[in-house]
């Protein structure tokens, strides 16, 4: 069965400003219908007393940690850099045993300027070996994305499938809207990354004259360039039933990503 969580990296100004608190707002995604969130373990470490009041209310409630997402560069050159984004990377791990999560999301691997993106990938790939191997004593799947920030590194299809197949027992997380900035369709590359595909993050973009990133800025699912609904079907059909919500950061974040998951239990109804 289909399960549907919030990133909340997307809230974080909300909880940093006090408009919501780390209890409420598990209680309004809940109330809104969403089955999960996925959990920024930079926030966790950074606010480690909040840890106390997730632990409650997701003892009792139907809500789950669906993803836990750990930033850090296994690409830059440094090795000092590199070996704390490995730590950050395992200790992530811990924290979804600890938070009973199956999956940890490597993100935030940039490539330096002037580098080359083929030698970046081999230290990526080198740094992401014994996270797996830790990761799969402890139970955890650990995942990489496409990732749009690094369009050049880790964002292409090609790219991806040669880390994934560097690094045995790596999953995917397939984000939608991603690979537009690196030119590529994502149902084109549906078939190619499906066999890796653990959990989908679903967001839209629309051009825009003034864009948040790259040519365009973020849009309702729905109303944008990514076909998010044809992409649904055919994860779904394959079997592949975790997907996160990533609203971007324009407007009220909160309630775009209650009308996000509006509109997906709309196309589900269709399905």
């Amino acid at each position: 069965m289909a399960k549907f969580s919030v990133m909340t990296l997307m809230l974080w100004r909300m909880l940093e400003d006090g408009r919501l608190t780390d209890s409420v707002m598990l209680e309004l995604l809940e109330e809104a219908g969403f089955d999960g969130v996925e959990l920024s373990l930079e926030r966790l470490t950074y606010k480690p007393h909040i840890l106390p009041a997730y632990e409650e209310y997701l003892a009792w409630s139907k809500l789950e940690v669906s993803a836990i997402d750990a930033i850090g560069n296994l690409a830059a050159p440094d090795p000092v850099q590199r070996e704390a984004a490995v730590e950050a990377l395992c200790s992530g791990i811990d924290m979804a045993v600890r938070m009973h999560c199956p999956l940890v999301l490597s993100a935030g691997s940039m490539l330096e300027r002037d580098g080359c993106p083929k030698e970046a990938r081999r230290r990526v790939i080198e740094s992401l070996r014994p996270c797996v191997a830790h990761a799969q004593a402890a139970g955890v799947t650990l995942a990489i994305e496409n990732f749009g920030l690094a369009p050049k590194l880790l964002c292409a299809a090609a790219d991806c499938l040669e880390v994934l197949d560097e690094v045995p027992g790596l999953g995917f997380v397939f984000d939608t809207g991603n690979f537009y900035f690196a030119g590529e369709d994502p149902e084109a590359n549906f078939v190619r990354l499906v066999s890796h595909t653990v959990h989908v993050h679903l967001k839209d973009w629309i051009r825009t004259d003034t864009p948040e990133l790259a040519d365009v800025s973020c849009a309702a699912l729905g109303t944008g360039l990514i076909p998010n609904e044809a992409l649904l079907e055919r994860f779904l059909s394959a079997g592949v039933e975790s997907f996160s919500i990533e609203v971007g950061t324009g407007g009220e974040p909160l309630e775009a990503a209650v009308r996000d998951l509006r509109q997906v239990h709309a196309w589900l109804a269709r399905v």
